[in-house]
């Protein structure tokens, strides 16, 4: 308990966004990206924990890569088992931090504008066909889980990918 130091940052040092708005000729492009960096997370939780609430991830690695007294391993990638609060990996360690810096590509829709001109022989003003998606990629270093839910609460609904199609039509 004497030797306890500050071992990371949940508050990100660095928040960064772009967005970008392209067009050229009839075609568009948007595109909205945006994270965070220089921050770190404390696993806790089921997120830590295998048999947390009987709802952990148990995974091969926890059960084959870690210390045991009969395999007392120092490279271990995780400490021992536990199941019931006596002899638990609870005590505050940077073995559980990890670094939570994520780039996401929140947002892009690519879109096309059929010519007016071309369109009055059918009745329609205007057409746009576009493809759009949502939380299209994810980059970050930790493997299973969200880099941007706090950990210690992984009973969060995952952010969920949306790949649209769509035609917008005037008449």
């Amino acid at each position: 308990d004497q030797d306890r130091v500050v071992i990371g940052s949940t508050i990100p040092r660095f928040t960064y966004s772009l967005n970008v708005n392209l067009a050229y000729q009839r075609f568009s492009l948007t595109v909205f990206m945006q994270g965070v960096g220089k921050v770190d997370t404390y696993f806790d939780g089921e997120a830590a924990y295998a048999f947390r609430n009987t709802s952990g991830k148990i995974t091969e690695d926890i059960t084959q890569n870690r210390w045991d007294p009969t395999n007392p391993n120092p490279d271990a990638g995780y400490p021992r088992l536990w199941q019931n609060t006596s002899n638990r990996n609870q005590l505050n360690s940077d073995f559980w931090v990890r670094d939570a810096s994520y780039f996401k590509l929140r947002n892009i829709v690519l879109a096309y504008d059929f010519p007016t001109a071309a369109l009055e022989s059918i009745g329609l003003s205007n057409l746009r066909v576009y493809a759009s998606g949502q939380n299209v990629l994810n980059f970050d270093k930790i493997e299973g889980y969200d880099a941007e839910v706090p950990f210690g609460t992984t009973r969060i609904y995952p952010q969920s990918r949306v790949i649209a199609f769509g035609i917008n039509a005037s008449f």
